[in-house]
């Protein structure tokens, strides 16, 4: 069965046609996190259409002319991934994620640093989006308050070249305070990568962030990415070990 629809596919695409492409599946015996959107490389991947496949909720990643490259099993247990190349590739959501004032926000993601200078996973187009990086200029996990502030970095330094599976929570007020932890993975397991409390430099309105790969304006990131995910929420211990699990038994990190 599987045979004939990949020859149905092939020959709709001589005659014209564009075949859609559905996110990579979740590998048997593995469960995907809770989250509100999770975001897989599209093998479609090209001008204008979707680069990040949302399997949650259609809010597909794209770009009409600098979109990154695409690999069936560049990513890690030979898994699919995106190459952004550091000086022009980066996408869009057509919805952005909201984040800043008064949110409550979780985000993670399945990535490659091919560099240790700033390395912009999810940020804002304007200042004082909130912009989160797998890397900063010491190699950290990075949470910034875009082109105006540094919000905090984490405590393990990420090596370029390596996978890691990250993830950061932020709870943000309207006054500009807020918290926010970062967390890494290894062998099933999560544990904190630095927090902190009451931080006073989150933005005093909503931010949104709805680039991946472009730090505000003109500074591109360096990256491999094999999935991204964000839950309108901050996830809790129980759901931390349920990604932390998955991350192990779908990429084997």
């Amino acid at each position: 069965m599987r045979t004939i629809a990949v020859l149905m596919a092939l020959a709709l695409m001589q005659r014209g046609f564009t075949v859609p492409f559905a996110p990579r599946p979740v590998a048997s015996g593995c469960t995907a996190p809770t989250t509100t959107n999770r975001w897989l490389p599209s093998t479609s991947c090209s001008s204008g259409s979707a680069c990040l496949n949302d399997a949650v909720a259609s809010n597909n990643a794209v770009q009409a002319t600098h979109y990154p490259s695409y690999s069936a099993t560049g990513g890690p247990n030979s898994t699919a991934d995106l190459s952004f190349n550091g000086s022009s590739n980066y996408l869009q959501f057509p919805t952005a994620i909201a984040q800043g004032s008064s949110e409550t926000v979780t985000l993670y993601a399945i990535v490659e640093p091919e560099t240790t200078s700033r390395s912009a996973l999810i940020a804002g187009g304007a200042a004082q989006d909130i912009g989160w990086a797998d890397s900063n200029s010491t190699a950290h996990q990075w949470l910034a308050n875009v082109n105006t502030a540094s919000i905090g970095s984490g405590t393990a330094t990420l090596t370029a070249g390596s996978w890691y599976a990250i993830a950061i929570t932020i709870q943000a007020t309207a006054s500009g305070t807020g918290n926010y932890a970062f967390y890494k993975e290894s062998g099933g397991s999560y544990s904190s990568d630095g927090s902190a409390t009451g931080v006073t430099a989150f933005p005093t309105s909503g931010s949104t962030s709805n680039q991946i790969g472009l730090y505000y304006t003109g500074t591109y990131a360096q990256f491999n990415l094999a999935e991204l995910g964000y839950y309108n929420g901050v996830w809790n211990g129980t759901q931390l070990t349920a990604w932390a699990t998955y991350a192990h038994c779908q990429y084997g990190l």
